[in-house]
């Protein structure tokens, strides 16, 4: 009866094995994942200079915050200016920018570059002002002007 017993238990234990190993069975995936390049921009929606009389030139700064996964420029243009009426009014006196190289650029329809060779930002961004002047021409009526400027941000190039 011993060796029965001891059959049985050897039985039970190979059963017990093949039971286990089925249940222990594993296997892996390999997963792809693609990071596409991205940027994000976060600015004011407006600026307002101080008040120009003719022949006066004053500066704002924008505060602009960028965020991208790749090298970046950043690109700035002007539409015409408005009265306060809403109508288009072309400005004898004229909004500038201080480009990436340092020096003041006339802004317009023309894109100009305020910052370039930039690195990829960490995960906070990066913070910087974008300095702007205007004129005042002796042509230009008096009253409050508003001019549409935009923000881009492309991949280094």
């Amino acid at each position: 009866m011993l060796c029965n017993l001891r059959i049985f238990l050897l039985g039970f234990f190979c059963v017990l094995m093949l039971v286990g190993t089925g249940i222990a069975s594993a296997g892996s995936v390999t997963f792809f994942v693609e990071v596409a390049p991205g940027f994000a921009i976060s600015l004011d929606d407006t600026l307002t200079f101080p008040q120009a009389s003719p022949g006066d030139t004053v500066e704002a700064e924008l505060d602009v915050t960028i965020w991208s996964n790749v090298g970046w420029e950043l690109m700035v243009s002007a539409t015409a200016a408005q009265s306060g009426d809403g109508s288009p009014r072309s400005l004898e006196g004229g909004l500038e920018v201080l480009g990436a190289n340092g020096v003041w650029r006339p802004l317009d329809h023309i894109q100009r570059t305020v910052r370039t060779n930039e690195p990829p930002t960490s995960a906070t961004g990066e913070s910087f002002s974008v300095p702007f002047r205007f004129q005042a021409g002796f042509g230009d009526p008096p009253g409050t002007y508003t001019i549409q400027v935009e923000f881009t941000v492309v991949p280094e190039l």
